[in-house]
C-alpha cells in the first residue's frame, strides 16, 4: 500500500526514490511493482526513464463500498 500511496502522490517517482522513502531495496520495490503491474493495479506510461505510473485500480475497504467517488 505504501508504494501505491507514493505513486498516487507523484506518478513520476522512481523505484529508487520509493525504496528510500519506505526503507526497501530497489530490487524489492521492483518486485512489488511488477506484481502490482501483473495484477492490473498499475501500468507504466512512457519509457522506464522519464515515464509515469498510472494507478488503474483503487482499493476500497469494506466501510467505503458504495461510496466511490
Amino acid at each position: 500500500m505504501k508504494i501505491i500511496q507514493l505513486i498516487d502522490q507523484d506518478s513520476a517517482i522512481s523505484a529508487s526514490e520509493i525504496g528510500e522513502k519506505i526503507s526497501m531495496s530497489h530490487r524489492g520495490v521492483g518486485k512489488n511493482i511488477a506484481k502490482l503491474n501483473h495484477e492490473g493495479v498499475l501500468e507504466r506510461i512512457e519509457p522506464d526513464r522519464g515515464g509515469e505510473w498510472n494507478h488503474l485500480v483503487r482499493i476500497v475497504n469494506s466501510s467505503q463500498k458504495g461510496n466511490i467517488d
